[in-house]
């Protein structure tokens, strides 16, 4: 009866999981919502020779103070939470810097993309959406991430030519 019980509970606990887990575009007007974001649009953003994302919107915010910030970075990481971990291309976090980059696919071979941007040392808080091939995807979860002390680096690693960094913020 205890197994039956307890196995109940699990379940349960599993569906309530689920259904707090929203889309990448829920979670990028959420984030773009904030108080001090601005938005733009972006023609397309290239990651490699032949992989961009396109259509993208982008917000982003420079926190004046340390609560400004504080609630940015809380806003920012409760976002991550809520987002279905299945989805994560790549991340990367250490406790000064955080990025992480997430798809869901959008039908047709598309994939809606979501890169979120945090610096809590300068203040710096960038949110982007847009749309990316499959193509785009692979390249975007083979990059490679790395982090020395406050400088995070993402770079694809194309076939031909040279490796790029990843950027959405200007």
């Amino acid at each position: 009866m205890k197994k039956l019980f307890l196995t109940l509970i699990a379940l349960v606990a599993t569906s309530a999981a689920c259904f707090a887990q929203i889309t990448l575009k829920d979670a990028y007007e959420g984030l773009a919502d904030l108080p001090g974001m601005k938005a733009k649009t972006v023609q397309s953003v290239n990651v490699d020779g032949n992989a961009a994302i396109s259509n993208v919107v982008s917000a982003s915010a420079q926190a004046s103070n340390a609560s400004a910030s504080q609630n940015f970075r809380d806003q920012f990481i409760y976002t991550i939470e809520s987002l279905p971990i299945r989805n994560m291309l790549v991340g990367a976090n250490n406790q000064r810097e955080m990025a992480t980059i997430f798809a869901e696919p959008a039908g047709n071979g598309q994939y809606n993309v979501l890169v979120l941007k945090a610096n809590s040392l300068s203040g710096d808080y960038t949110a982007s959406y847009g749309q990316a091939s499959q193509a785009t995807v692979d390249a975007i979860r083979n990059c490679q991430v790395s982090m020395d002390s406050d400088e995070l680096v993402m770079t694809t690693s194309p076939a031909a030519g040279n490796a790029q960094f990843i950027s959405m913020t200007k």
